[in-house]
């Protein structure tokens, strides 16, 4: 997806050998990803921050090799 003129995310289909039983397993193969910059930068799409109520400023934490985020309380 290109926001701002530049890459952003990218969805990548997961090829399996086995058969799609319904419609609704096509969805389930689709990754999306989020593109990090050359300066380690990921732009989060505007529903996502909506979502869990991210204005300008969010808490980042790092454990178990996960990042998480979260609005400023």
């Amino acid at each position: 997806m290109i926001r701002d003129g530049k890459m952003s995310t990218e969805i990548r289909r997961k090829v399996t050998f086995e058969r799609i039983q319904s419609e609704a397993d096509t969805d389930a193969t689709l990754e999306e990803f989020v593109l990090v910059d050359a300066s380690g930068r990921i732009q989060i799409p505007q529903d996502y921050l909506d979502q869990i109520k991210i204005g300008e400023r969010a808490r980042v934490q790092i454990e178990d090799g996960t990042v998480t985020l979260r609005p400023e309380e």
